[in-house]
């Protein structure tokens, strides 16, 4: 078995009157990876949730892997040479103090 991290954007889909799970975990409107794993983790993903890719995003999870800190560079357009690296280092150097509370 290998595995591989992804980094994917999340939405939630519940509308007025419809009919919150109960392992809903932060509330409507607040997703996170617990929406694509299900009722108590591993059955059906959350029936409001959607998901797609995240290109150009940087991500920072805390120890349940849910994200403390993020950002995303235009995933639509072509950076040039060197600007996603540029771009990075100024995020992860903002975000510091947040890494070293994490670790």
């Amino acid at each position: 078995m290998s595995w591989i991290k992804v980094v994917l954007e999340v939405s939630c889909h519940i509308g007025d009157g419809d009919e919150v799970p109960v392992w809903c975990k932060y509330g409507p409107g607040n997703p996170n990876v617990h929406c694509m794993m299900g009722d108590s983790g591993g059955s059906e993903p959350c029936q409001f949730v959607a998901w797609g890719t995240s290109p150009a995003s940087l991500v920072l999870t805390d120890k349940d892997g849910e994200s403390v800190a993020e950002t995303g560079f235009d995933g639509d357009a072509e950076l040039p040479d060197g600007e996603f690296a540029r771009q990075e280092r100024e995020w992860i150097d903002s975000k510091r103090k947040v890494f070293e509370r994490s670790s």
